[in-house]
């Protein structure tokens, strides 16, 4: 199980990201089917919320398991035990489909909690799903509704989140005051603009990718989010930034060519966590 695990994370790499296109009368009952599929779901995790919650600290079923499981990310001011202490006022929890999880690692004490979660942005199902669908070898299953996708597609299509105990969202705040003081450029149009490190080394995070290219994104209440990405041809998704939600900097990575979908993206990613919050 634990191999079959590493394999399809492996695999899967970055991840992948991306908004509804038409394409016909086929793409569009091919969207009908799975909106019925994902609105089943939805009323099964509905149900599913009479249940005590109970959050995992390891993944034990197949990736593309569809049974309601409870994840718990507890905030922390380090994951290194030596700098560690808890802030529970920063407390996530979940109720979703395994297949939406695709890595856990965590202690069995709170606040050293590092979760990866990753949808499909045209139908909102788990990205597993379209992997296994597409995989050719033993991974390979067969879902309604779930078609077989070029992996440049796939990865066009899917968002990736990661939340981590110790990322807080007043790192952020802090970042950004130093981002517009110190590391902001030209403006390039849709809310970015150039983030900019030459000669200001002893302020601004120089680039560790090759041919890596930063952005600035003005996001609500003044903050500056730094874009990361990197060179046009990377396969994966390609760029990442950190935005902030219930007190967490939440990580979200998608593809190059969404950058300027930046704030569509984040909008996507926050209403994903919301649907999936357990009350």
């Amino acid at each position: 199980m634990r191999k079959q695990e590493s394999f399809f994370r492996s695999a899967v790499g970055d991840g992948t990201g991306s908004y509804p296109r038409s394409r016909g009368g086929q793409n569009i009952a091919r969207l009908a089917v799975a909106g019925v599929l994902a609105l089943a779901a939805t009323a099964q995790a509905s149900e599913s919320f009479a249940e005590p919650f109970k959050p995992v600290r390891e993944l034990t079923t197949w990736y593309t398991d569809r049974t309601p499981i409870d994840i718990e990310i507890v905030g922390s001011s380090s994951t290194l035990p030596e700098s560690h202490h808890l802030e529970p006022e920063r407390t996530l929890r979940f109720r979703l489909e395994r297949a939406y999880v695709i890595a856990i690692i965590a202690k069995s004490e709170p606040g050293f909690d590092i979760v990866h979660f990753s949808f499909d942005m045209e139908t909102g199902l788990p990205e597993s799903l379209f992997f296994a669908v597409a995989n050719k070898g033993r991974f390979h299953e067969d879902f309604a509704a779930v078609p077989i996708l070029p992996f440049a597609e796939q990865v066009h299509r899917t968002l990736n989140i990661s939340i981590s105990s110790d990322g807080s969202a007043a790192v952020l705040e802090h970042a950004s005051d130093i981002i517009r003081k110190k590391c902001l450029g030209a403006s390039i149009g849709d809310g970015l603009s150039i983030y900019e490190w030459k000669n200001r080394l002893e302020y601004c995070q120089k680039p560790t990718y090759p041919n890596e290219a930063d952005y600035v994104a003005d996001y609500d209440g003044g903050l500056a989010l730094r874009i990361v990405c990197q060179e046009e041809r990377f396969p994966g998704t390609g760029c990442k930034l950190h935005f902030p939600f219930k007190g967490f900097a939440i990580e979200l990575s998608f593809r190059r060519d969404h950058l300027r979908d930046w704030r569509m993206m984040i909008d996507r990613a926050s209403e994903f966590l919301l649907s999936k919050e357990y009350h």
